[in-house]
Parts: C-alpha cells; sequence; structure tokens
C-alpha cells in the first residue's frame, strides 16, 4: 500500500518471515519426524494468490512474477476440512537421474459423477533439494540433479504411463507431454497452458493448480516424480523431495474429505 519495504511493524521481508516461520513452526510440531521439504511444500500449497489477479491472465502473470504463489496459510498448510483434502508423501523419498516414481490417486465415485458439475481445484506441489554450484546458465549446469512431475493422460495404464516417461527422458527441457487430463495453469513449457512466458519446473519448488469438472475425472490418475542429470554424473546420485496433493471443492457444500477417507485414498508409491 506505498509503504516503505524496510518497514518491520506491518509490511515488507521483515513483517512476513516471522509469518511464514510460525507456519512452518507449527508444521514441525505436527509432523515432527517429517523433513523441511515437507513443511516447504504444504507452505507453498496452502498459499493463495489475491482475488484481483482471478481478473485477467495478464494480472496473474504479474501477480506470480512479483509475488510467487500467493499468501500462505495456516489452516490450509495443517488441518483438512469436510470441502478439503491434502495427501502427502512420508518420510525421506530420493530419486536419481533416469528413474521416474509412479503415484497413483484413487479418486470414489461422489467425486465423479457424471451427473454433477462440481467444480474440483486441484493443486499439486513438488518440493526437492540439490546442490548448486556457481555456475547458473542453465539448470541442467546449476543443480547437481533437477526433479519435476508430470501426469498421466485420461485412462493411461500406470505401467504403461512409467515407459512412456522413460522412453521420452530425453525430449527437450520443459516439453509437455501431450494433452493429459488436466489443463494446468502454469505447465512444464513456458509457451502453453494458461499462462505464458513462465514454466513450473524452474525451481525446486513446483506448484501448479487447475479447476476441473466432477465429470472430468477418473476412477484414477498417475503422478510422475522424475529424475535428470545436472552437472553430477555420479550414476548413484540422489536427491530427496516431498510430493503433496491437494482437491477442494469450489462450492464448500461438498463433501470431499469423506469420500475420500472412506475410499481409503492415500498417495501410494506402486512403483
Amino acid at each position: 500500500n506505498g509503504g516503505y519495504a524496510v518497514a518491520a511493524d506491518n509490511i515488507g521481508t521483515s513483517f512476513a518471515a516471522p509469518k511464514v516461520s510460525h507456519i512452518v513452526a507449527c508444521l514441525a510440531t505436527e509432523f515432527p519426524q517429517e523433513s523441511c521439504l515437507l513443511y516447504r511444500a504444504l507452505v507453498v500449497q496452502s498459499a493463495r494468490l489475491p482475488e484481483w489477479t482471478k481478473q485477467s491472465d495478464i494480472n496473474l502473470f504479474h501477480a506470480i512474477r512479483t509475488i510467487g504463489y500467493g499468501i500462505p496459510n495456516l489452516d490450509r498448510a495443517l488441518w483438512n476440512t469436510e470441502n478439503r483434502i491434502t495427501l502427502i508423501t512420508q518420510g525421506d523419498r530420493k530419486i536419481k537421474a533416469r528413474q521416474a516414481d509412479i503415484y497413483q490417486v484413487q479418486l470414489p465415485k461422489e467425486l465423479r459423477s457424471p451427473g454433477d458439475e462440481l467444480e474440483i481445484l486441484l493443486e499439486i506441489t513438488l518440493s526437492y533439494k540439490a546442490q548448486p554450484r556457481r555456475t547458473r546458465r542453465n539448470r541442467r549446469r546449476y543443480l547437481s540433479t533437477w526433479v519435476d512431475w508430470d501426469c498421466s493422460k485420461r485412462g493411461e495404464d500406470p505401467d504403461y504411463f512409467l515407459n512412456r516417461i522413460l522412453k521420452e527422458y530425453d525430449a527437450p527441457e520443459n516439453a509437455d507431454k501431450g494433452e493429459g487430463i488436466f489443463t494446468w495453469t502454469l505447465g512444464k513449457q513456458k509457451n502453453h497452458k494458461t499462462i505464458k512466458e513462465i514454466s513450473r519446473s524452474s525451481g525446486t519448488i513446483q506448484k501448479d493448480w487447475t479447476i476441473v469438472k466432477s465429470y472430468e475425472l477418473r476412477e484414477a490418475f498417475c503422478i510422475a516424480v522424475v529424475g535428470h542429470e545436472g552437472w553430477n554424473n555420479d550414476p548413484d546420485a540422489s536427491v530427496p523431495y516431498s510430493l503433496v496433493v491437494s482437491f477442494e471443492a469450489i462450492n464448500a457444500n461438498v463433501p470431499v474429505y469423506s469420500p475420500m477417507v472412506q475410499a481409503i485414498v492415500e498417495i501410494e508409491q506402486i512403483i
């Protein structure tokens, strides 16, 4: 609001840092055995951009470039609600270059009713860390191993999905692998999807989101976390990561949590 960036009372990084630190501290208390990568992923997953960013793609573009994924929220980071559920990977997950971990998300029939036009907000965040070095010419030279994620196509078998992901491993960087189930806001390629000139795969924290009609959902879909070679040529080099997936009904009166819990749904590593 036109104030000084150095103020510590109500604006600026001096004001924001302790607020975010408070959320992280609460996450550490709730999940004491988990990695800080999960805390980081949940903070970003909980973030929302201001309402004015929805007025146009131009507004959204400038908002992402200046304030990132938005303002994090303690409640969304810590808890589920009846109309929102967050699925997480647990423990240390590590991945090597030329390796893919496939996760399958099962969706109960209540969320994919063909007779209803329910709007579901789907958010996915990947958080990982890798060893950097001084040269920053591109991601391959800056990070020891870099990681990104992708989703299966409509009705694609998990085994086929894994084979396709590994077969297309050497495709150009940031290339989308054909039309999938969801139309993502950012996407992997800068000149595609909703917001141009921004790719979700640029950093070690990668979030994307979309709103999908319930009748467009299928019984299950898969998410691949893929490791890529950076400057480290050691074939045994690996990097840790956390993956977070959230489903939220735009209409708060639509239950999401209970049907998924009753179906015993969780993110599980199947390969």
